[in-house]
C-alpha cells in the first residue's frame, strides 16, 4: 500500500514538472518573455509582408521582443509589438520585416537610429517590407515572360537578317557600294598626292598673311585707339551741342510765344502802339504836335532865345 501512494506521488511530481517544462516550453517557442521593462510600440508597414502574432521583434539581430497584434488601418498595416526595454532606441528608428530563416517565417528587424533624441514610444516606427521568396518568384515569372517576348522579337530579327544574308543582289549592292566608296577614296587620295605642292603654298601663303595682319595690327592699334577716343570726344561733344542747341530752340519758342501775345495785344487795341498804329485822331495829334515842335526849334535856331532874368527883386 506504501509503495501505492510513493509511486502515486512520483507519478504526481513527474506529472507536475513535465507540465511546467511543457509551460516554458510553449513559452519560450512561441517567443513570449516576461519582464518588468516590457513596453508596447507601434509599428507602421505598407503591407504585413507575411507577419504573424508572436513573430519576433530583433534589434541589430538580438531577439527584443514579439508581435502582439496586426491589423490594417488608414489603407496601411499597424503593427504593435512588446519589446523589453526601448532605452537604447533613438527617435529616428526604423523597421523592416525580413525572412526569419529560409524555410519561412518573417520577423522585425529594427535599426535603433543615431538621433540625439529618444524615441518616443507613443509615436509610431514607419517601416518597410523586404522581398520574400514567393515575391521573388513572381517577379521572375514577370522576367521570364519579359524574356519570352524579347526572345521572340530577337528570332524576329534573326529571321530578316537571315534573309538578308541570303540575298545575292543585297551583296552584289553592297560589294559595289564599296568598290564605289573605295574608289572615292582613291580618287580623293590622287587629287591630295597631285596637289600636295599646292596646297602647301597655299597654306604657306595663308600662314604669311595671318602674321602680316597680327602685325599690321599691333602697329597701328595705337592709332586706332586714338581715333577711337577722338570720335568720343566728337560725340560727347556733339551731344552737349545738341542740348545747347535744344535749350536755344525752347529759348526762342519761348519768344515767338511772347511776340505772338505782344501783336495779339495790339490787335485787341490793349496798349499804347495799338492807339499809335490805329487810332488816326491820336496819328493827326502827334503830327501837329510834331510840326509845331519843329517850327519852334527852327524859330530857335534862326532868332535864338531872349531870356529876361532878374535876380534878387521882384517886378
Amino acid at each position: 500500500m506504501k509503495n501505492i501512494k510513493k509511486i502515486e506521488l512520483r507519478v504526481g511530481v513527474v506529472s507536475f514538472v513535465a507540465t511546467i517544462l511543457l509551460i516554458i516550453g510553449i513559452i519560450w517557442g512561441r517567443g513570449y518573455q516576461v519582464s518588468v521593462s516590457m513596453q508596447t510600440i507601434k509599428f507602421r508597414f505598407p503591407n504585413s509582408g507575411g507577419l504573424q502574432i508572436s513573430s519576433p521583434v530583433v534589434v541589430n539581430g538580438v531577439k527584443r521582443g514579439t508581435v502582439s497584434s496586426i491589423k490594417n488601418d488608414s489603407g496601411s498595416v499597424l503593427v504593435e509589438a512588446v519589446i523589453d526595454n526601448t532605452d537604447d532606441l533613438r527617435s529616428d528608428a526604423r523597421a523592416r520585416i525580413t525572412i526569419l530563416e529560409i524555410t519561412g517565417g518573417k520577423k522585425i528587424e529594427i535599426h535603433p537610429g543615431s538621433s540625439a533624441d529618444p524615441l518616443d514610444i507613443s509615436k509610431e516606427i514607419p517601416g518597410e517590407t523586404a522581398s520574400d521568396f514567393a515575391v521573388i518568384v513572381s517577379e521572375l515569372g514577370d522576367i521570364l515572360k519579359e524574356t519570352k517576348v524579347v526572345m521572340g522579337k530577337l528570332d524576329k530579327t534573326l529571321t530578316s537578317t537571315n534573309k538578308i544574308l541570303e540575298d545575292k543582289q543585297f551583296f552584289s549592292n553592297a560589294k559595289e557600294a564599296l568598290e564605289n566608296a573605295n574608289q572615292a577614296l582613291r580618287i580623293s587620295r590622287e587629287i591630295l598626292e597631285s596637289n600636295q605642292t599646292t596646297i602647301n603654298q597655299t597654306l604657306k601663303s595663308i600662314k604669311e598673311i595671318t602674321t602680316k595682319l597680327q602685325s599690321d595690327y599691333y602697329k597701328y592699334e595705337p592709332k586706332v585707339q586714338l581715333i577711337i577716343n577722338k570720335l568720343e570726344t566728337i560725340s560727347s561733344q556733339t551731344e552737349t551741342i545738341l542740348h545747347q542747341g535744344n535749350s536755344t530752340l525752347k529759348t526762342l519758342d519761348k519768344a515767338v510765344n511772347e511776340v505772338i501775345d505782344i501783336v495779339e495785344e495790339i490787335k485787341q487795341g490793349k496798349n499804347l502802339v495799338h492807339k499809335l498804329i490805329y487810332d488816326k485822331e491820336l496819328s493827326n495829334q502827334l503830327d501837329t504836335t510834331l510840326t509845331t515842335l519843329t517850327n519852334f526849334l527852327n524859330q530857335i535856331q534862326k532868332y535864338g532865345v531872349n531870356v529876361n532874368l532878374r535876380l534878387g527883386t521882384r517886378p
